[in-house]
């Protein structure tokens, strides 16, 4: 139920808008996770997907369009200490990623 936590789907948000995603790309493959067989309940029986998945990753991509997320918590550690990172020596660094999203705008 990772993309039902907001702070997932910003991370999420900044590091495909960093690859150069648009925000309608993340957001339909956001929506595109929420109708996998996840043990989602009957979470979208009383919910839209595609609103979730437009809304929340349109707050978030218009923060970096913006200039208002300056991505000061985008990096690994703080991602550790959010819990959206195991922290098992993989080969990314969201510090170049936190680059490149600022570059975008």
């Amino acid at each position: 139920d990772w993309l039902l936590q907001p702070a997932f789907v910003q991370q999420v948000t900044r590091a495909l808008m960093a690859g150069g995603w648009s925000p309608a790309q993340i957001a339909r493959l956001v929506f595109d996770r929420y109708g996998t067989d996840a043990r989602w309940g009957d979470h979208w029986a009383r919910r839209d997907r595609w609103t979730r998945a437009a809304f929340d990753v349109g707050v978030f991509a218009a923060l970096i369009e913006t200039g208002l997320d300056e991505g000061v918590d985008f990096n690994c550690v703080s991602a550790r200490e959010k819990g959206l990172c195991p922290g098992t020596g993989c080969a990314f660094n969201l510090a170049d990623l936190r680059e490149r999203m600022l570059a975008r705008t």
